[in-house]
């Protein structure tokens, strides 16, 4: 398989796991009741354990499949020289060693914690995304506000989209592992916080 039609197959992968992980934590963390969150925590870490694992896989891929369209294909893409030479000389390889070094930070957050710090690398690793792709096309002022622009929407739909698999959880089990009104009161705070990206970081009741 061609390392193009690879890379697109790694950057789904990706962008998967990063808007699971985000929006797996923002539900358990600011959007779910405390009764809701306490009964389906254990589900939910798993979760953000296994997104955690794959963004860092995934992204470890992508510069591998980056390195073997810019040179001459695999084969180039396994010696370190020229990966390196990737990763040092472009502003890709910057921007891709900086999130791969806060992945690996995840991965250890997500096991041994703090959850601010799960959280905090989460929305970093979803917003730095605007970074790749168009948002590293223009240079100056005008590509940072594109990039900030673009990280801003990555995010903005990890914390909802990332976070259906959570209520889809939630409302499975409400009546069951929790109240009703408890469920009906998750519900409401998801479409109040995860579709309004000022309220994240609100603790406010809904």
């Amino acid at each position: 398989m061609s390392p193009d039609a690879v890379l697109a197959l790694i950057r789904f992968v990706h962008f998967g796991g990063v808007l699971l992980l985000a929006g797996t934590v923002a539900f358990r963390r600011r959007i779910a009741v405390p009764e809701v969150a306490v009964a389906i925590s254990g589900r939910l870490t798993c979760w953000e354990r296994w997104a955690v694992a794959v963004a860092l896989a995934s992204a470890v891929a992508w510069l591998l499949a980056e390195t073997a369209i810019a040179s001459d294909g695999w084969i180039s893409a396994t010696e370190p020289a020229t990966v390196l030479s990737l990763i040092t000389d472009t502003s890709f390889g910057w921007v891709w060693s900086a999130r791969m070094a806060l992945a690996a930070g995840l991965v250890l957050a997500a096991w041994r914690g703090p959850d601010m710090a799960l959280e905090t690398g989460a929305m970093l690793l979803a917003f730095s995304l605007g970074w790749v792709g168009h948002g590293a096309m223009m240079a100056g002022a005008g590509g940072l506000l594109l990039s900030g622009g673009l990280g801003l929407h990555v995010l903005a739909a990890g914390y909802w989209a990332g976070a259906l698999p959570a209520l889809a959880v939630c409302l499975r089990r409400g009546g069951a592992s929790y109240s009703i009104e408890a469920t009906a009161a998750s519900v409401r705070r998801f479409s109040r916080r995860a579709t309004s990206p000022w309220r994240w970081w609100s603790r406010a009741a809904c």
